[in-house]
């Protein structure tokens, strides 16, 4: 456990997916109940979100269980679902509840909950017989019992559901979904950090008719909340926002990452003698944190590595594969050059990596999902396992000269003018298929980009290929119905061959601007779209609402 779980003052944003748990919990009071499935890569703040609406949520018409599934037996998970669910109703209670054992739990509940400890001690007797299935049953209808003795409705929450497949149960989800087709006074919340495997499961194996889950994907912040973020803990700092821009590429908005960094430079400014030069200040704490062995991010990152060394036969091929990823070959041909492999060799390896919500796929490209994953394979992880140099010391220093230059790269890409680094970018494109908003695109090897001006203005992006066209508008602020019906005309007035329209939308857009963008088939790219394709052509993303 690298991270705690954070509520209350300490919670940040998370808003609009705390207001819809907000109000599926009130249609449950209603009458309507909606299951949910909360998944997110691990360190996005899951359970800080899970442990805020618990705290939040006191209503006593409502009875929450929350059970996390650990690396555990069968039967400990048994006793702790038992456990936690008496514990759970004996504190809604508002009296005095000592967690001192199963046994006190269940003495102290019997007399207000006979059925409930009735069923309990089925399932103890279940256990005992070793009869795993009838015992996994009886379990799930446990909450039956509760919610009819209690009179509540009950909000079952299972963090790390995907686990249930460990205890080598037979048919664990088909049975689960049998029971939440009839307990309609009983939602669940089924949360996961395993988010392609938990996407398998909440959408093949529970996929029912009355028991539909609602799927809420936890993603980093976005740039605003990261943004909000970093001036909340770095208020009193004197850093500019080009600096805390480079904290949000470089963490890529996850939330642990922000913190922890934002802590370290915090505790650095006030040392005696520091040196609070905005880029002296990051590389130094970076090199704190994330080259020193001992820092919190260098141990969270060298643990991910360390399981994949665990896996027998592989290690090396999966070592290699993120390397080759962290060195900018994106595509399998180029991972599978560098490692002097097939590609059918090493696709089963990606594969797995894919599995594991390492890697993603996006076409023909291949991206770590981790940006911090990213930088710290290719400037500590590569570079002390191939350095000639035992001191340490000549290591760290060469470590802050390169975050230093890295800083100031990023300094130098941010003046740029936008519209010149969109070019840059369509001048990279070589007929490379890609996967954008589950929608594929072929992106042409163009003989020309440029910008074109026409009687009322300017189109910022023309890329042509033979006598097919690209053309490109750039919005920074919000887009009203009215800048889509300007572009339409704009591109009229080419009397081009327009192949594609493309609206980039870098502020929020109107419903009803998107609504007719659809109507014209035109491609609208928000900021995320552009900053993948970016990061997928090597170039510096986009961090703010540019220029």
């Amino acid at each position: 456990m690298f991270s705690d779980p954070v509520r209350g003052k300490d919670f940040f944003d998370r808003k609009p997916i705390l207001n819809l748990l907000a109000k599926r919990i009130d249609d449950l009071k209603g009458g309507y109940r909606k299951n949910i499935g909360l998944i997110g890569q691990k360190l996005l703040g899951k359970t800080s979100l899970l442990q805020q609406i618990l705290m939040v949520s006191k209503d006593p018409q409502i009875l929450p269980i929350y059970i996390e599934l650990k690396t555990e037996s069968f039967a400990h998970f048994v006793h702790r679902f038992i456990g936690t669910s008496l514990y759970s109703f004996l504190k809604s209670t508002k009296n005095e509840v000592r967690e001192e054992g199963l046994s006190y739990l269940i003495k102290t509940a019997a007399k207000s909950l006979p059925k409930t400890i009735r069923a309990t001690k089925k399932i103890e007797a279940s256990l005992r017989e070793n009869r795993p299935d009838q015992t996994y049953f009886l379990l799930l209808d446990l909450t039956s019992v509760l919610e009819e003795e209690t009179g509540k409705k009950i909000i079952v929450i299972l963090d790390e559901f995907h686990r249930l497949n460990d205890f080598r149960l037979i048919k664990p989800f088909a049975n689960f979904g049998k029971k939440i087709m009839i307990q309609k006074n009983i939602m669940y919340i089924l949360a996961s950090s395993s988010v392609n495997l938990a996407k398998d499961i909440l959408r093949e194996k529970l996929s029912l008719l009355f028991g539909n889950f609602e799927i809420i994907e936890l993603k980093p912040f976005d740039f605003e909340n990261s943004k909000e973020f970093l001036e909340q803990r770095l208020n009193e700092i004197e850093m500019s926002d080009v600096y805390k821009n480079f904290l949000i590429f470089l963490s890529g908005g996850y939330p642990f990452y922000l913190d922890v960094i934002s802590s370290s430079l915090r505790k650095a400014s006030f040392e005696k003698k520091s040196d609070n030069n905005p880029t002296e200040l990051i590389s130094r704490v970076l090199e704190s944190e994330i080259f020193n062995s001992r820092g919190i991010l260098y141990q969270y990152l060298a643990s991910l590595i360390n399981r994949l060394v665990e896996k027998r036969g592989f290690a090396s091929t999966y070592i290699s594969i993120l390397l080759a990823l962290a060195r900018g070959n994106h595509k399998l041909s180029e991972i599978a050059r560098v490692m002097q492999k097939k590609p059918a060799d090493i696709s089963k390896q990606i594969a797995k990596l894919i599995e594991a919500d390492i890697v993603k796929r996006y076409g023909v490209f291949y991206k770590l999902n981790d940006p911090l994953l990213d930088f710290w394979l290719k400037f500590v992880y590569e570079k002390r396992q191939m350095s000639f140099d035992s001191e340490i010391f000549s290591k760290s220093e060469a470590f802050k000269k390169d975050v230093k230059e890295m800083i100031q790269n990023f300094i130098n890409e941010s003046r740029r003018d936008l519209s010149e680094r969109i070019k840059e970018l369509f001048t990279l494109f070589k007929n490379e298929i890609i996967e954008m908003k589950q929608h594929k695109c072929k992106f042409p090897l163009f003989s020309e980009v440029g910008s074109k001006k026409i009687s009322d203005g300017n189109l910022p992006i023309v890329a042509r290929q033979g006598n097919k066209y690209w053309i490109g508008q750039i919005e920074n602020k919000q887009v009203e119905e009215n800048k889509v019906i300007e572009f339409i005309q704009r591109c009229k007035k080419t009397k081009c061959k327009i192949q594609r329209k493309i609206l980039i939308a870098l502020g929020e857009m109107e419903i009803n601007a998107r609504l007719l963008a659809k109507q014209e088939k035109i491609w609208v790219w928000d900021s995320n779209d552009l900053n993948l394709l970016f990061r997928i052509y090597g170039c510096s993303p986009l961090i703010g609402n540019g220029n």
